[in-house]
């Protein structure tokens, strides 16, 4: 044990003679975390435009309750222009309301609006649910008509009467909602020492520091690749010390290396950014202790099938990349709709790891909720552990 913790010393030592990666994977994570966070602050309105080919009451009682939604900056537009601003971009999207609108909410029909974009994006999510929440109101007042014509034409005869019967009730439950619906809430916070709850600036902050962790790990690991090209891994194997220990220190002295980065962004997080990163913190730091592991596993795995750091250094980007958009370490799973790219995140370290901490934050998980995502990190850890084993070659 004394000569794992001595070649763990070795290799710390070496870390605080040449910082430079570590300083850099520490301040890259800090600013992207400030410039994503702060993004979606301020009075930013999602601009989009209205082309009303129908022209009718129910249609512009539509536009106008996003027009009097402060999330929306609303313009209207015939359909040429419209579309004109949404492909150079001075709007997010174009919502057409068809010339039948009023006409298809009379007949009971379901009227189709269409949304012009570019592309896909959360805003635009969040903006298809507004339509359909309106839509639904629409239909609820729909409901509200029939329903008072039913109940009155089980008492009298109104079969001359119906179409106003049912006109009059539908304009009645219309103004009920104008201009405010006739439902209030209330908003209780829960106690902040408990739950400061979860923001985009939460998990910028964990997706970050993951993200850029690996870089430490995976590098740092990689020194082994220079070791043995400048010699030193050679003269290493001929001392009194076994190829276990030998790889034993080099593992542990990274992966304190690693955890070392992520403490620090943990701390700067909650004392500079203000974030959330859960109640149960000891928790939060267990997963991430467990996260650090199996990317240094990672590393070691990539260190034995390259040959030289330059091959490294070309592949790790890839693979850091690729497994983060995957994992959900840029941006939250939850927006995300494709069955084939949900089980591919199941695959990377990644997806488990940041699942389980937002677990934590939002919904206060323990060790007893964690226990799986815990259990396939350790599960990932030993497998890229054996692989880079096996593949390891002592000797040049």
């Amino acid at each position: 044990m004394r000569k794992i913790l001595s070649i763990t010393y070795l290799r710390f030592l070496r870390f605080i003679r040449e910082p430079g990666l570590f300083i850099i994977m520490l301040l890259l994570p800090i600013l992207f975390t400030y410039f994503m966070g702060n993004m979606g602050s301020g009075n930013y309105r999602m601009p989009i435009a209205f082309v009303d080919l129908d022209q009718s009451t129910y249609s512009n009682k539509l536009v106008e309750r996003f027009t009097s939604n402060n999330t929306y900056h609303v313009f209207q537009y015939n359909q040429e222009e419209a579309i004109d601003h949404v492909k150079r971009h001075n709007i997010s999207a174009a919502l057409i309301i068809p010339k039948d609108f009023e006409k298809s909410v009379k007949a009971k029909g379901t009227p189709k609006i269409e949304i012009i974009r570019l592309k896909e994006s959360f805003e635009l999510i969040t903006l298809q649910n507004e339509l359909r929440s309106n839509l639904n109101f629409i239909h609820g007042n729909i409901k509200i008509a029939d329903y008072t014509v039913a109940q009155i034409s089980e008492k009298k005869n109104i079969n001359n009467k119906k179409e106003l019967i049912w006109q009059r009730a539908y304009n009645n439950a219309l103004s009920k909602w104008f201009p405010y619906p006739p439902v209030y809430t209330t908003l209780s916070s829960l106690n902040q020492q408990e739950f400061d709850g979860y923001t985009p600036l939460a998990h910028y902050s964990v997706g970050f520091s993951m993200f850029f962790v690996m870089y430490t790990i995976i590098f740092g690991i990689g020194e082994i690749l220079d070791e043995k090209k400048n010699g030193t891994w050679q003269r290493i194997l001929t001392l009194p010390v076994s190829k276990a220990e030998i790889l034993t220190g080099n593992l542990l002295g990274t992966f304190t290396v690693g955890f070392l980065q992520i403490f620090i962004l943990i701390l700067l997080g909650i004392y500079v950014f203000g974030v959330n990163w859960g109640a149960n913190l000891s928790a939060t730091l267990l997963v991430m202790g467990v996260f650090v592991l199996t990317v240094t596993c990672l590393g070691l795995f990539l260190s034995s099938i390259v040959k030289t750091s330059a091959q490294l250094q070309t592949i790790t980007p890839l693979i850091t990349v690729c497994s983060a958009m995957l994992g959900g370490t840029f941006w939250p799973l939850d927006i995300v709709q494709s069955k084939l790219l949900l089980f591919l995140a199941k695959l990377t370290p990644q997806y488990w790891a940041i699942s389980s901490i937002e677990g934590i934050i939002q919904q206060g998980y323990g060790l007893k909720d964690i226990t799986l995502s815990l259990g396939i990190l350790f599960l990932m850890a030993a497998s890229y552990f054996g692989l880079g084993l096996k593949l390891l070659k002592w000797e040049n």
